[in-house]
């Protein structure tokens, strides 16, 4: 069991990396680009964990993915928060994509599905522009640190 969290961890770090190049063409970009590998991975692992008669262990398959999501980011708030305010809205964006693929999986229902998808795009569309917006009118300045 903690070989394949082990493994699940280290899977939601590489997709991550293999997933984050698309934040240079934009952040809508990135932004539909992890929620839909995060959603598609999520519910895999839900899958393969069910399988093997782990449907207890939801909770850590989420906080695994989570975590594996967000271990490389940690360092980077924390040295510079204000700077990186204006990405926290597409991490915001895939953590809520990881919880609608838990839902997805429990309820099995096709009006979930459609459900979860439009919540998605318009966390996409509508989410990220309006949290750009709200940045690109205040201006955060980039060399304001929380560490003193």
């Amino acid at each position: 069991m903690k070989k394949k969290l082990l493994l699940l961890f280290f899977c939601s770090i590489l997709l991550f990396l293999i997933t984050c190049w698309s934040a240079a063409l934009s952040g809508y970009a990135a932004g539909f680009t992890e929620s839909i590998c995060y959603f598609a991975l999520t519910y895999y692992a839900l899958l393969k964990f069910s399988e093997m008669g782990m449907n207890d262990k939801n909770t850590i398959v989420i906080l695994t993915i989570i975590l594996g999501r967000i271990i490389l980011e940690i360092p980077v708030r924390f040295m510079d928060f204000r700077g990186s305010l204006a990405s926290l809205g597409i991490t915001v964006v895939v953590l809520t994509s990881i919880l609608l693929a838990l839902l997805c999986f429990r309820e099995k229902r096709i009006s979930v599905f459609i459900l979860s998808t439009i919540i998605i795009v318009l966390l996409n569309t509508f989410g990220l522009y309006t949290w750009e917006q709200s940045f690109s009118q205040t201006g955060i300045p980039s060399h304001i640190t929380i560490m003193k």
